[in-house]
């Protein structure tokens, strides 16, 4: 969901981090030493000192499974049968290579405090499905958190209990940019609840993010974050720095966000694309991860996930004539695997029926109990969901009830203004109790 532009809610740049003090190293003694030690490689050739052996990358291998399109689109009024996940397979045994010494051009640089001389990033192996964190006793069950860029204690307190009254196990939520510290209750808050918090980091209009952003997610993965979401909807021109939709300048942000992303510990999003939109968000993935390969980035896969918006519009949950449904997330894999011969965790980070829907004339337009009907068996489709969807997010927990200042948010938000809870709320609450 485009989040609405709020008086307050520019950037804030953090400083740069401390940088060290430098070393009290001669270099002529750091230069003798380096040489010692290329004369004692060159006296030992073919030996590796135990204190230099490292082990090798493993790598999965692919998964593979065909893209289920059997249309089974259900009665007109109904929700639809849910069909049977796509299968799916994942991981293989791992191969280690032989560790090899250093040049001995390398041990000057050690010996000089400053690295190799010749440094190169280690070889990457993609992260197999099995080792992406998941939050204990994972339901599958995710809410947006409440579109604000900080929470007060009290409503942090409040709507964490709420969520996790009706089964949540994944939580998105909103940082300004490269910020430190408006989040930091809110994210101590859902980890002690065993809830995983995802973070999109926000930008105005798909802005560049500005500061210090492997500091700040450095210090969020300190708390228990491990997924980063730079960028929005980038298939939406009101979403791009110029309003042009372009994957070359989604591309030219990401890769940059991504890497810093990966240094500071964390794990890079892709997406989060708007379903429906004038600019298809299939073809838009697709386009984006050639885009990465074709500029030699493909490493910054091997430890990404792709971010999810499945609303459901009006359509019922078995929806498979196009994209445009719950079931979103075949169509996002079968790309995936297309072009990286595996499979990569989605998340939904947006998601469900929202009241008032009726873009296919073929269902009835979404009133309070078909949009009840929608989330609750959308959210039942997770106790057999294909191994690569970790989680479906229904926007949104709460809206002014939680400091949310735009009230075109309030009809879909599962609590009332007043802090009520609706229905839906009611509905996933009895439903979590009945598991």
């Amino acid at each position: 969901m485009t989040v609405p532009i709020i008086q307050g809610w520019n950037p804030r740049p953090t400083p740069p981090s401390d940088r060290g003090q430098p070393r009290d190293l001669s270099f002529l003694a750091a230069l003798v030493r380096a040489l010692v030690l290329r004369e004692q490689s060159s006296n030992t050739a073919g030996l590796v000192p135990a204190s230099t052996e490292m082990p090798g990358p493993v790598r999965a291998a692919p998964a593979a499974a065909p893209l289920d399109r059997a249309a089974s689109i259900g009665a007109s009024a109904g929700i639809g049968s849910i069909p049977p996940p796509a299968p799916t397979a994942d991981g293989s045994p791992q191969r280690a290579s032989s560790p090899s010494a250093p040049p001995p051009l390398d041990a000057l640089g050690s010996a000089l405090g400053i690295g190799s001389l010749f440094e190169k990033p280690p070889p990457s192996a993609p992260r197999p499905l099995t080792a992406y964190p998941r939050p204990p006793g994972d339901t599958g069950r995710g809410f947006h958190w409440i579109p604000t860029l900080h929470s007060d204690p009290g409503v942090v307190d409040r709507f964490v209990g709420e969520a996790k009254k009706m089964g949540a196990s994944w939580v998105v939520f909103l940082n300004d940019g490269s910020a430190i510290g408006d989040n930091d209750y809110l994210v101590r808050t859902l980890v002690a609840n065993g809830i995983e918090p995802v973070m999109r980091i926000y930008t105005p209009h798909g802005e560049p993010i500005t500061g210090d952003l492997t500091r700040m997610v450095r210090h969020y993965v300190a708390l228990g974050v491990h997924y980063f979401q730079p960028y929005n909807e980038p298939n939406l021109p009101e979403e791009n720095p110029d309003g042009q939709v372009s994957v070359s300048s989604y591309v030219d942000r990401w890769i940059p966000a991504a890497r810093a992303i990966l240094a500071g510990g964390g794990l890079p999003g892709l997406g989060g694309l708007a379903p429906g939109a004038p600019v298809d968000d299939v073809g838009f993935l697709r386009s984006t991860i050639e885009e990465i390969k074709r500029r030699g980035a493909t490493d910054l896969l091997d430890n990404a996930w792709i971010s999810m918006h499945n609303y459901t519009f009006n359509r019922p949950i078995d929806y498979q004539d196009d994209s445009n449904g719950f079931l979103k997330f075949r169509w996002y894999d079968q790309v995936v695997r297309d072009e990286l011969g595996r499979s990569l965790p989605i998340i939904g980070t947006e998601g469900g029926p929202r009241l008032g829907d009726r873009v296919d004339p073929r269902y009835p337009t979404v009133d309070e109990q078909r949009r009840d009907e929608l989330a609750a068996a959308a959210f039942q489709y997770l106790d057999h969901r294909e191994p690569y969807l970790f989680a479906q997010t229904q926007w949104v927990l709460a809206n002014a009830a939680g400091g949310g200042a735009d009230p075109s948010w309030d009809k879909d938000a599962l609590f009332g203004p007043d802090g009520t809870p609706t229905p839906l709320a009611n509905l996933l609450r009895t439903q979590e109790a009945a598991t």
